[in-house]
């Protein structure tokens, strides 16, 4: 899917992309606003290196930076400043509320959280205190325990030096034991004169003026920002797992999977939209528009008459299905009598001749009396029809709805469907309809729904209906 019918398939949600990223929003805003205050407070450190250390001077601070930050998060260490700060708190709980992070190779910021101002300068500073006290001992063990090596190394050569001399060794060997000596002397004055590295506090902390926490403006617009890309790309991946049409351009996915010429039909679109189905259509008496899909409308159908009756024909509109009556709606009329009632009836072509008139076509609803076996023959009506030519309309929820009166249809048939329809969905319905014995000459991809204009008379119609 390329970048363009991406971004299609987004909006053509974005009614109800953004009421679920508001939702998610407001929800995290409440929640966040009713967390208790957190307070933050920094403290700054720095590394000390002494005068006689060699090497990389910047390659050192940073590693005895990079030291101290894994050490600030320790459990011992948090433990200590929790017990210096006089808290009696769960380290395991506080440590979350630590950070500590290097600002350039020498400096170190450290911060820690508290429920009160007070409470968190205090925990801020007791850290840097035990971080201090921890690196002051740790170095101060090293040259004891270095002290410690070399004293037992001049020691044990001692020993070695006194067998020597005693047993009449090689002078030369004697020579050597005795450098030797002199070399472990000099460590052990160089260790005598080392000066360790240090951590001092170069801005010690302060009490914030304002929580850090909780942000609920900043939370609540971070969710509604990942809620937003997240739904996005759900959009898009839903899209492609069902296989649905273009959203930028469904006619043409609509007519490779039927064969068939297809086009989009908006609901604000005029009746001139359907002008190339005419040469689909040609000069047939009788055309049949299928509707299938979950919201009954006749829009279709209706502009296609309203496009023949602006030609200057006679036509006729005939609803045939009183399960699912539709163009009724779509004209504002009642919803019976209809062809129900004028399938049992006696003169078909008197009372097709005073059928109402709208916007020049003249419209037979599907009526509400129920069918019997007695009742004519759909075709018997559409012979008697004194019009040029007759429309007939056929609103299905499904494509097996259209087993029932496939039997009464009898011309070129347009297949409309809704815009989310699948294309494994749509093969299936082609594929039932030319099983039928129907002749498919186009497909029309609804879009949008039912006019807005209509939606009141539909209902008002509809439930007439089911009364």
């Amino acid at each position: 899917m390329d970048l363009m019918e991406h971004a299609a398939a987004v909006w053509a949600r974005k009614f109800f992309l953004l009421a679920v990223a508001l939702t998610v929003a407001i929800g995290v805003y409440a929640l966040r606003a009713t967390a208790p205050e957190q307070y933050e407070a920094t403290t700054t450190l720095q590394v000390r290196l002494p005068d006689t250390q060699v090497g990389d001077p910047s390659s050192q601070a940073e590693f005895y930076g990079e030291t101290v930050v894994g050490l600030a998060t320790t459990r011992l260490v948090v433990e200590q400043a929790l017990e210096t700060a006089g808290r009696d708190d769960d380290p395991d709980d506080v440590v979350d509320d630590i950070s500590a992070a290097a600002d350039g190779e020498t400096f170190l910021e450290i911060s820690a959280s508290g429920s009160t101002p007070a409470e968190a300068v205090d925990l801020t500073t007791a850290l840097a205190e035990v971080l201090i006290e921890q690196v002051a001992t740790e170095q101060a063990d090293d040259f004891a325990n270095q002290r410690a090596a070399v004293t037992q190394a001049v020691a044990q050569l001692g020993r070695d030096r006194r067998v020597a001399l005693s047993d009449g060794t090689d002078p030369f060997e004697k020579a050597a034991l005795e450098r030797e000596r002199e070399a472990l002397l000099g460590s052990l004055r160089t260790i005598a004169e080392k000066t360790p590295w240090r951590l001092e506090v170069v801005v010690p902390a302060s009490e914030p003026g304002s929580p850090a926490a909780p942000t609920p403006v900043r939370d609540a617009l971070l969710a509604l920002i990942l809620v937003l890309i997240l739904g996005a790309e759900l959009i898009v991946a839903r899209r492609a797992w069902r296989g649905a049409l273009s959203v930028r351009d469904p006619a043409k996915d609509a007519g490779e999977v039927a064969g068939v010429p297809a086009l989009v039909v908006d609901p604000e679109q005029s009746a001139a939209a359907l002008t190339p189905l005419l040469p689909t259509i040609g000069s047939a008496r009788a055309v049949n528009v299928v509707q299938s899909g979950r919201v009954p409308q006749a829009h279709t159908v209706a502009l296609l008459a309203d496009l023949l009756a602006a030609r200057g024909e006679d036509v006729l509109l005939v609803d045939t299905g009183a399960a699912r009556p539709t163009v009724h709606a779509e004209y504002g009329l009642e919803a019976a009598p209809g062809l129900a009632e004028l399938r049992r009836s006696g003169n078909l072509e008197t009372t097709l001749e005073g059928l109402p008139r709208s916007r020049g076509v003249q419209v037979l609803p599907a009526g509400v009396v129920e069918l019997s076996s007695k009742a004519r023959p759909l075709a018997d009506v559409v012979k008697a029809a004194p019009q040029q030519r007759v429309a007939l309309a056929t609103s299905i929820a499904t494509i097996d709805g259209l087993l029932a009166v496939a039997a009464d249809l009898d011309g070129p048939v347009v297949l409309d469907v809704d815009a989310d329809i699948t294309r494994k969905q749509l093969r299936l319905q082609v594929e039932t309809v030319r099983g039928l014995g129907l002749d498919l000459v186009a497909v029309t991809v609804s879009t949008g729904g039912r006019p807005a204009g209509r939606r009141a008379s539909a209902r008002r119609t509809e439930a007439l209906a089911e009364a």
